[in-house]
C-alpha cells in the first residue's frame, strides 16, 4: 500500500511539473501572439507613413518643377517684350522722320530747304533704329525643362522592405593602440552590395553600434560584459582614456538601418600592453597604511606614537626619516621596519616587457621616494641605499632636497622643478630606468645598468604624507624608449660627481 502511494505521488509530481511547463509554454505562446500582432500593426503603420511621406515628397517636387517651368516662361517673355518695345519705339521715330523728309522735298526756297534738311539729318543720325540689334535676344524660345522619370519609375516599381544590414568587417591592419587610446576601423562587405535599383545597400545603414571589453585571453570571456557605444555615423571609432587592466581588448561592430541591426562582426582582438600591480600588504612598513590597492599613506596613529616617544627623550618634533633605527627595536614579523617606511609592488617586472606607471605624492608630503627595487630588499634598508634599488627622493622636512639615489650615492636634481606627478619608465632589456614629468614630457633623470640578480618590483617610501599610484598605462609615445649615451642623458652609473650620503 505504501509503495503504491509513493508511486502515485511520484506520478502526480511528474504530472504537476508537466502541467507547470505546459502553463509556462502556453503563456509564452500567448505572449508571442500578442507580440506578433503588435509587430503587424507597427509594420502596417510604418508602411503607410513611408508611402505618405513618399507621396508628399513627390507632390512637393512636382510643384517645385512646375514653378521652374513658369519662371522660365516669365524670364524669356520679359526679355522678348523688352526687345519688342524698343523696336516699336524706334520704328515710330523712323516713320516720323520719313514723313518729315517727304515734306522737306516739296520746299522750293533754298535757304528754308537747307535748314530743314540739316535738322532732319541730325535727327536721323541720332535715331535709335540704327542701334537696334537685328538678332533676337532670346535665341531659343522653346523650353527644355522636360521630365523623364523612367529610371525613377523603375525604382518605385522595385520598392521593397529595408534589407537587414550586412555584417561589418573590422580592418585589423588599421587598428592601433597609442597612449591608452584604441582606434578601430571597419568596412561593409563588397559582395551583393548593389540591388536591382543600382542603389548601394549600405546606403540604407543609418548608424553603427560598437562594443568592446577587456579580457585576459581570447577564450572563455562570456561572463565579461560588453561596453556599448551607439549611433556612430562613421566607420571609425577611437576609445579614449582607457586603463589597460587586462592584456587584451575585444571589439565588435554591428550595422543598423532605422530599426533593425544586422549580425555583429567577428570579434577583433587587440593587444593592450601595460604593467599592472598593486601595493603588497605583505611587503609594507608597519607605519604605512594601504588605503586602497594603489594608495599608501603614512599612518597618523603610528606617527603620534613616534612623536610621543621622541618627546619623552626631550625632542619636541617628529623623528627624521633619514636615519635607520636599530634592528634590535624591530618586530621580527615586520616585512619592513625601523625608518625605511617602504612598500613594494606585488608584481615582478618581466625581463621582456617595457613598463610604465605614474605616481602622485600628496602635496604636503614631507618625504617620499619612488623607484625600482629588488624584491629581496632587506627589512631595514631604504630605497636607493642598496646596490639593487634605484629611486628619486624629495624631502621638504627641515631642508628641501630633490635627489636621485642608488647604492647609497646621490645626485642632486633641480629643486625648482619638482613635478606634482611622476612617470616611471623601465626597460629591462636595455637596463634603463627613467623618471618623467608627464605634464611636460620632460625627463627628470635616468639610470643605466639597472640590473639585479633577484626579481625587480616597483618600490615606494613615504613619511608624513601619501602616494597615489596609477597602473594599466601603456608606455607613452613621447617616452624615449631607446636612450643614447649623450651627455644630456647621462645616468648615475657614469656620473663622476657622485658623492656618498652621510647619516
Amino acid at each position: 500500500m505504501e509503495k503504491q502511494k509513493e508511486a502515485l505521488l511520484r506520478i502526480v509530481d511528474q504530472l504537476k511539473n508537466k502541467n507547470d511547463e505546459a502553463s509556462s509554454c502556453h503563456a509564452d505562446l500567448l505572449l508571442d501572439v500578442r507580440t506578433l500582432n503588435e509587430a503587424y500593426e507597427s509594420s502596417q503603420a510604418d508602411l503607410n507613413a513611408e508611402f505618405e511621406k513618399l507621396f508628399d515628397a513627390l507632390t512637393r517636387k512636382k510643384e517645385k518643377m512646375k514653378e521652374e517651368i513658369q519662371k522660365n516662361l516669365e524670364n524669356k517673355s520679359e526679355i522678348i517684350k523688352t526687345q519688342l518695345k524698343l523696336y516699336e519705339e524706334s520704328r515710330s521715330d523712323a516713320d516720323e522722320l520719313i514723313l518729315l523728309s517727304n515734306k522737306a522735298l516739296g520746299i522750293d526756297k533754298p535757304a528754308e530747304f537747307s535748314k530743314t534738311a540739316l535738322a532732319i539729318k541730325e535727327r536721323i543720325t541720332m535715331s535709335s533704329i540704327f542701334r537696334l540689334s537685328i538678332t533676337a535676344s532670346v535665341i531659343d524660345p522653346t523650353c527644355h525643362l522636360v521630365a523623364d522619370f523612367t529610371r525613377e519609375e523603375r525604382i518605385l516599381n522595385n520598392l521593397a522592405f529595408l534589407p537587414v544590414p550586412g555584417t561589418p568587417i573590422i580592418d585589423e591592419t588599421l587598428c592601433e593602440t597609442i597612449d591608452n587610446s584604441v582606434t578601430c576601423q571597419w568596412q561593409m562587405p563588397i559582395e551583393n552590395d548593389i540591388d536591382d535599383t543600382d542603389v548601394p545597400m549600405h546606403s540604407t545603414i543609418e548608424s553603427f553600434l560598437f562594443q568592446y571589453r577587456q579580457v585576459n585571453n581570447d577564450q572563455g570571456n562570456q561572463d565579461v560584459p560588453w561596453k556599448t557605444v551607439e549611433n556612430l555615423k562613421h566607420m571609425k571609432y577611437t576609445i579614449e582614456g582607457l586603463i589597460f587592466t587586462k592584456p587584451l581588448l575585444q571589439v565588435r561592430v554591428q550595422a543598423w538601418n532605422k530599426s533593425v541591426g544586422g549580425n555583429f562582426s567577428s570579434i577583433c582582438i587587440i593587444q593592450t600592453p601595460a604593467f599592472n600591480f598593486e601595493l603588497d600588504k605583505e611587503a609594507c612598513h608597519g607605519s604605512l597604511k594601504i588605503s586602497s590597492p594603489l594608495l599608501v599613506e603614512w599612518d597618523p596613529a603610528s606617527m603620534k606614537g613616534a612623536e610621543a616617544r621622541v618627546k619623552s627623550g626631550g625632542i619636541n618634533r617628529p623623528s627624521s626619516p633619514i636615519k635607520t633605527a636599530s634592528p634590535k627595536k624591530a618586530k621580527s614579523k615586520d616585512r619592513f621596519t625601523g625608518e625605511s617606511y617602504t612598500v613594494l609592488g606585488n608584481s615582478v617586472i618581466e625581463s621582456d616587457d617595457n613598463i610604465y606607471f605614474e605616481t602622485t605624492p600628496q602635496e604636503d608630503t614631507k618625504t617620499y621616494s619612488i623607484g625600482i627595487s629588488s624584491r629581496a630588499l632587506s627589512r631595514y634598508d631604504q630605497l636607493g641605499r642598496t646596490p639593487h634599488s634605484w629611486c628619486i627622493t624629495a624631502n621638504t622636512w627641515i631642508q628641501k632636497t630633490f635627489v636621485a639615489k642608488h647604492n647609497n650615492k646621490i645626485k642632486n636634481l633641480d629643486q625648482s622643478e619638482i613635478p606634482k606627478k611622476f612617470g616611471i619608465f623601465f626597460s629591462p632589456k636595455q637596463s634603463y630606468l627613467a623618471f618623467y614629468d608627464p605634464s611636460s614630457h620632460r625627463c627628470i633623470y635616468s639610470f643605466k645598468q639597472v640590473k639585479s640578480s633577484t626579481p625587480l618590483v616597483p618600490g615606494f617610501s613615504v613619511w608624513c604624507g601619501s602616494i597615489q599610484v596609477y597602473t594599466g598605462i601603456q608606455v607613452p609615445s613621447w617616452v624615449e624608449t631607446k636612450p643614447n649615451l649623450s651627455p644630456k642623458t647621462r645616468s648615475m652609473s657614469i656620473v663622476s660627481s657622485e658623492v656618498s650620503q652621510n647619516d
